[in-house]
């Protein structure tokens, strides 16, 4: 199609998806169209808008008024028509089933209704503390109060939160506690030098119930944010596997699941000094570095705010891989996944409340036309199209 008839056709849907006329087919026509030209520019028409600014917020008040909801569509910018592409599928997300109420059901949203009889609750707050002796206390629903006493140490529970009442820098000899977030559960703790800290699902931090040397050092696997309270005499240092990230006061998130290649570290704010395999680098805000058996990788800048999501309460599908989008699918809402076909390399975006069942995700990802899925059990099957 020449590029005219193209931009012309383009500016068509948009209107359609604008006035809640928009058919599942020629929706399916717009997303398709996003998945093949990501980087693609395409003109604003000055009567229909009059620069970006406003072109994205014209999308983010017409998906408030169909959703009833505030999505967060934060780093969707910068090409002009990627904001209605990007709210197209965001829409279909965030509103769980708004074709299914608005529109004839789709045959993509008809099949995942149909394979998702035993649909999964979405993820929760929980987790599971082991305390110095061995002993384990489950956290998912314990009102606030004393929980346990190690050593020196009150261990609580505050507004929801773990947390340690310790002597500061005490001379007692040091025990360690570990909380561990399984599949499908996520929590925060306040360590006893008042860093706070978010556990993602399927992650683990191991701690001392005081701090007693000249640093603070604690233990990570899987994913977890990071609010270091600030000490310049006490620097602190987490450790993963044989990686670390060494701070004296920042807000950052690290990322190393077992089964993702590298380990991400991303700085918030402050500043950080990565380390794997004897090379070292420096983080600025807005900067991650991945880190693989060679070491961390040279800094990148990267929107903080789709990194730390999952702390946020959402998922953040910004041109990302199918296989990306699946681990985190796998972790939340605790199944395995399987895949049967030949996958393109297509790439996804959404952005999606983590409180959602896993029907309305996958949903999302089916409007592409890309992939079907088939839920057996705990067992997930991405079929590729």
């Amino acid at each position: 199609m020449p590029d005219e008839q193209l931009e012309k056709r383009l500016q068509e849907l948009e209107a359609k998806w604008l006035n809640n006329t928009i058919t599942p087919e020629e929706a399916k026509e717009y997303a398709d169209w996003y998945a093949r030209h990501q980087q693609d520019a395409v003109h604003i028409p000055e009567a229909f808008a009059a620069g970006e600014a406003e072109h994205g917020q014209r999308m983010l008040q017409e998906i408030r008024r169909r959703t009833g909801q505030q999505p967060r569509l934060a780093g969707i910018r910068g090409r002009t028509l990627r904001w209605a592409a990007a709210a197209a599928v965001l829409l279909a997300a965030v509103a769980g089933a708004y074709w299914l109420t608005q529109h004839k059901q789709p045959e993509a949203a008809l099949a995942v209704k149909q394979q998702l009889e035993n649909d999964r609750e979405p993820g929760r707050k929980g987790a599971v503390l082991t305390l110095a002796d061995g002993r384990e206390v489950l956290l998912d629903s314990l009102a606030d109060g004393h929980i346990a006493t190690q050593g020196a140490t009150k261990v609580l529970m505050q507004k929801g939160s773990l947390a340690y009442n310790a002597a500061a820098h005490s001379l007692a000899g040091v025990s360690y506690n570990t909380i561990t977030t399984p599949p499908a559960r996520m929590f925060q703790l306040v360590l006893p030098d008042g860093t706070k800290v978010w556990l993602n699902a399927a992650s683990t931090c191991r701690f001392p119930v005081a701090f007693t040397g000249k640093e603070r050092v604690v233990e990570v696997t899987g994913e977890a944010y990071f609010e270091v309270a600030r000490d310049a005499q006490h620097p602190f240092t987490v450790k993963v596997n044989d990686a670390s990230v060494r701070v004296l006061g920042t807000h950052f998130n690290i990322m190393a699941y077992a089964d993702e290649k590298e380990i991400s570290t991303t700085l918030v704010e402050g500043a950080v000094q990565f380390t794997r395999a004897s090379r070292s680098v420096r983080l600025k805000p807005g900067e991650q570095s991945a880190a693989g058996s060679t070491g961390p990788g040279a800094p990148r800048e990267v929107e903080v705010e789709q990194v730390v999501a999952w702390k946020n309460g959402y998922f953040n599908f910004k041109g990302a891989p199918l296989q990306d989008i699946m681990r985190q699918v796998a972790r939340w809402y605790d199944v395995e996944v399987n895949y049967e076909g030949k996958g393109g390399n297509d790439l996804f975006i959404a952005e999606i409340l983590r409180s959602s069942r896993m029907s309305d995700v996958l949903k999302a990802l089916e409007l592409t036309g890309k992939v079907r899925f088939r839920l057996e059990g705990r067992t997930l099957t991405v079929q590729y199209l």
